[in-house]
Parts: structure tokens; sequence; C-alpha cells
């Protein structure tokens, strides 16, 4: 963030919705556990099956894997707290945290009880339906500018969340760092396989529309 607060930043976006679904009463205003307390949370089962799919290092998976589960936490904080930036969404830096959210699912014991025992709830994943991304098309073709605006005041809040409640390394490393470190052309050289079964995760495709890639500038 530079000195007036604002994070200046500029990122190839490709937003992608996450639903969480509280299952938590009105009345319930704090966190089961701690950011501490979820991130002593191990899961080797998980960071094996990841690397058998994208060709990193255990020690390089496993971070990501704990990155993910401060994803989680935060998930779960935006529900108690009831802030304003719900759902919160994964964008071209993330996509590879993205990834070991999927794996993690897959582990469908593990992630029920992971979910029940730190949050009380489960962390629901909803990809972008065609539907929406449709809509999305639409809002942009019909006033670019406004679509633009929308995404920037989106993306600003979820930026200021982060910081205030991740702190300053931790968005950077999402959105900077990450977004250097994994890049597409990264993406694509440490796929293990010669096809992706979804052409979004490693784009081999072209964009299907103006609306759905930009640039953008975080600025004051």
């Amino acid at each position: 963030m530079d000195g007036s607060g604002a994070f200046t930043h500029v990122e190839w976006m490709r937003p992608f919705s996450v639903f969480q679904e509280n299952t938590m009463s009105d009345s319930t205003t704090g966190m089961k556990s701690s950011l501490e307390e979820v991130l002593r949370y191990r899961n080797d089962a998980v960071v094996h099956k990841f690397i058998k799919t994208w060709e990193l290092s255990f020690e390089e998976a496993q971070d990501l894997f704990r990155e993910t589960l401060k994803w989680l936490w935060l998930s779960a904080y935006s529900l108690t707290h009831r802030t304003e930036v719900r759902p919160l969404a994964i964008s071209q830096s993330l996509m590879l945290l993205d990834e070991m959210w999927h794996t993690f699912i897959l582990f469908t014991r593990d992630y029920h009880e992971f979910c029940e025992r730190y949050f009380g709830l489960y962390i629901h994943h909803r990809p972008t339906s065609k539907e929406e991304e449709e809509a999305r098309l639409a809002d942009y073709e019909r006033a670019p500018a406004q679509y633009v605006a929308q995404q920037k005041a989106r993306f600003r809040a979820q930026y200021a969340l982060i910081y205030d409640v991740l702190g300053e390394e931790t968005l950077n490393k999402w959105y900077s760092t990450y977004l250097e470190q994994y890049s597409d052309l990264v993406m694509r050289r440490i796929w293990r396989w010669s096809f992706s079964p979804d052409g979004t995760r490693v784009r081999n495709q072209p964009p299907r529309g103006s609306a759905d890639l930009f640039y953008f500038q975080l600025a004051p």
C-alpha cells in the first residue's frame, strides 16, 4: 500500500465466483478458531495429491496449502463478521491456490471435518456458471466503463479486507508475488499432463470476450 492507504496494483483479472453458505446463527459474531490455530492444521495427503497434477516441490505445494488455509479462514471471517466483501472472488494470481482448494475438497471427509472443527460451518465452492459468465459479458458490453468501475470497487474492498485482517505481507504475496511466480507461462509448464480438462485453468484457449480479461490499476 502507498502512503494514502490505497493498494496500487495492476492485475490481469479473471474473477471466479466463490460462494460460502453461512450455517451459523445470526447471534454468532466471533470466530470459532484463530488463524494461528487453523495454520497449525496439516494434511500431507492433500499436498501429495496436488503435486501429482502440478509439477512443484513438496515444500512449495505445502506453502500453497498453508495459503489456502488462510483463504478458507478469511472466507469464514467474512461471514461471521458480516463484511461487505461477500462472496470473496478468486482472480488470476490465485489460480493455483484455487486448484489447491479443489484438491482439498476431493478429500471429502477431511474437508468436511476441517470446516466443522475450525469454523463450525461448511465453506462451499461454486464456480461461475455459464449463465453468470454470459450476464457478466452482457453487463460489460452494455456499459463497459461502469462494469470496470464496479470490478475495481469490488477488488479494492477485497484488498482492504485482506490487508486489515491478514496483513500487508499476505496481500503482496497473493496479488504481486503469485502474479509473477505463477504466470500463464509457468502454469502451462508445471501442468503435468499434455492437456487441461478445463481451459480456464491454464488458458490454452483464447478468452471468450473482452469482459473476461482486462487490466486495471487501483490508484488514489
